[in-house]
């Protein structure tokens, strides 16, 4: 009989326990969705920073909201460190000091934020999936053949992609981008990209750029198709 109550309250806790979890789960869950939907705006968060590098402080930002950093670490100054105490401050807020004390610009694209520096005043912007359009497309030469490992960058930015080894490239852009097209020997393209969903371009040759320059023995660069050669 001991042995049955024993074994029944066993069961009850485990059981209780699996609610429990599932409960908590469902909730951080519910939580997550909810701020990936909200403006940067209405987040908000406290930071205590004191002197913190700034990756640490994207990684702190990181931890108490369901965002990640996207960014080149060749733009982060390690030197730079931050001081400063935000109680209950909107993430918006928190960023534009940051982007006000480095120079760095920020803009969320659904649960990611893009680091970006440029020579403009930096600024702190957000898009919604609605204010972004998938793109792809095939990248071609003058002879219809695809070029693989063709760089497509949305304009102003760092986000981009290259053609795949059929000429194939795909990607996400903000409403209303440009889309740049380069390629060494051929010349660079920008295509608006507009309401398109499908962006099919071909790429013309550089003749400038495919000229090969030669060195003498002398150590004089020429022009290779002005180069005489001389045979004892």
């Amino acid at each position: 009989m001991k042995i049955e109550f024993l074994q029944m309250v066993f069961n009850w806790t485990r059981y209780a326990l699996v609610v429990m979890l599932c409960m908590t789960m469902t909730f951080l869950t519910a939580k997550g969705e909810t701020q990936k939907e909200k403006s940067i705006e209405s987040i908000y968060l406290s930071l205590d920073l004191k002197g913190e590098k700034i990756t640490e402080i994207f990684s702190k930002i990181e931890a108490e909201t369901p965002f990640t950093f996207a960014y080149r670490k060749s733009i982060i100054d390690d030197k730079a460190r931050l001081n400063g105490s935000f109680s209950d401050e909107s993430l918006a807020s928190l960023l534009r000091y940051v982007s006000q004390n480095t120079g760095l610009s920020f803009k969320r694209v659904d649960e990611v934020i893009q680091v970006s520096i440029s020579d403009e005043k930096p600024t702190v912007t957000e898009l919604s999936v609605a204010d972004q359009n998938d793109v792809s497309g095939k990248v071609v030469d003058q002879n219809g053949q695809g070029l693989p490992g063709v760089s497509v960058i949305v304009q102003g930015t760092t986000s981009g992609t290259t053609t795949d080894g059929d000429g194939i490239y795909r990607l996400t852009v903000p409403a209303g981008a440009t889309l740049v097209y380069s390629f060494v020997g051929f010349e660079t393209q920008e295509v608006q990209v507009g309401n398109r969903s499908v962006i099919d371009v071909s790429m013309t040759e550089d003749v400038e750029a495919l000229e090969e320059v030669v060195v003498t023995a002398l150590g004089i660069e020429k022009d290779q198709k002005t180069l005489g050669y001389a045979t004892a």
